[in-house]
């Protein structure tokens, strides 16, 4: 008999990373993000334009050079003010470039239309890297350089002196350090934000969203939304006889089939000890026992030895979330309490109710749904119980193909 491959117990940091982006809601987090983003370089451009003409008296530039800075400036920030109104949020990160591109041409237009102005606002390219730094990945900046240096020979009206050819080397190493510097801190404290939202949101072991996620996700049901609570049957026998490291990691091979299981906008979530809170948005009466019986189907085949209960409900309209958890928890112990190894579906509006003895049947305000019963292994199933000690993990009966008998 083939012994199953042993999984690990802990998910790997980069499917950890994954999984925080899905259960914070990472996308959205990032388009608004964008969108700040963008109205910052808005904002400096537009603080670039007042700084310019506010200054630029002490250069004492022409009366036609004073026409030429103030249509400039009238058609830069009616400029800016029109990308306002831009899609920020769905157009991608790289977007965020014509900002700092914008900032150059306004330079370069300076140096064009006036003599010896632009010169002194040089300074200005340093900022665009830096933003271009803060905004992008690593090495994006450079993108930037061939119209930096366009603008600084525009700056010097093309004159390339001896001293130009030796400053200008240093200028871009300052620039590309400047936006280099920027990107790879950001990068470090997107990472660390990454590990900590891990910790605070998602349980270590099972990789599923924990209790703080979940309160946070309930508030965002509505009518039609379903719930289905999941619960392994006689885990404590599985402690018992195998050990807790085997429990382990049939709680982590469990987490692992759900989270391949859910599509968009579902969610999972480790609910306490063995149970497993799956929500499912818009599921209705038919996605949700479709999810179950894939659900089974997946435990019968990384966990061929053992068998869950559960209890099923679909949101009434004006319902509390709390309350449908109620009762999802209620049809649970129906199902816990008419032989396990079961789904309980919670009737509308209803809180199905559990007989006092082990087999009762449920309420007639609840559907059973009952697949074949694969007993687990116990003291009466398997025999005398396997010694708790330095047995292979993956060659402990509860992992192989079969249950024992």
């Amino acid at each position: 008999m083939r012994p199953v491959e042993t999984r690990s117990r802990h998910p790997h940091p980069r499917d950890i990373r994954a999984a925080v982006l899905a259960v914070t809601s990472g996308r959205r987090r990032e388009e608004s993000w964008r969108v700040r983003m963008a109205r910052i370089g808005i904002g400096v451009g537009m603080a670039l334009t007042v700084l310019v003409l506010a200054t630029v008296a002490v250069l004492d530039p022409s009366p036609a050079e004073w026409r030429a800075l103030l249509v400039l400036g009238a058609a830069f920030v009616a400029l800016l003010a029109a990308m306002t109104a831009l899609p920020w949020a769905r157009l991608g990160a790289r977007t965020l470039l014509l900002l700092p591109a914008l900032w150059l041409l306004f330079i370069a237009l300076i140096a064009l239309t006036t003599h010896g102005i632009a010169v002194n606002y040089m300074s200005v390219t340093i900022v665009g890297f830096m933003y271009a730094g803060i905004t992008q990945r690593p090495w994006t900046s450079l993108l930037l350089v061939p119209g930096a240096l366009a603008v600084w020979l525009a700056c010097y009206e093309g004159d390339l002196s001896e001293d130009l050819w030796v400053r200008g080397p240093v200028i871009v190493m300052v620039w590309v350090l400047t936006g280099e510097v920027a990107a790879r801190r950001t990068t470090t404290m997107g990472d660390q934000l990454h590990d900590l939202t891990a910790v605070a949101y998602l349980d270590p072991l099972t990789g599923l969203g924990n209790r703080r996620r979940l309160h946070h996700r309930m508030t965002t049901l509505a009518a039609g939304d379903a719930l289905l609570l999941v619960d392994l049957d006689h885990f404590k026998i599985l402690n018992d006889t195998y050990g807790h490291v085997a429990g382990d990691q049939a709680l982590a091979t469990l987490g692992h089939v759900i989270t391949g299981l859910l599509g968009p906008g579902q969610d999972a979530f480790r609910y306490g000890g063995e149970e497993f809170l799956v929500l499912l948005p818009a599921a209705g009466t038919t996605t949700l026992p479709d999810f179950d019986e894939r659900l089974r189907s997946g435990v019968a085949s990384a966990l061929p030895a053992l068998t869950y209960s559960a209890g099923a409900v679909v949101l009434d309209a004006h319902e509390a979330p709390a309350h449908a958890l109620h009762r999802a928890d209620m049809a649970l112990y129906a199902a816990k309490t008419a032989g396990r190894a079961q789904t309980v579906h919670a009737g509308t509006g209803h809180l199905p109710t559990a007989g006092a003895g082990l087999g009762a049947r449920p309420s007639s305000e609840t559907t059973t749904t009952r697949p074949p019963v694969r007993h687990p292994p116990g003291p009466a199933a398997a025999g005398p119980p396997a010694p708790r000690g330095p047995t292979s993990v993956a060659t402990r009966p509860w992992r192989r193909g079969t249950p024992t008998a």
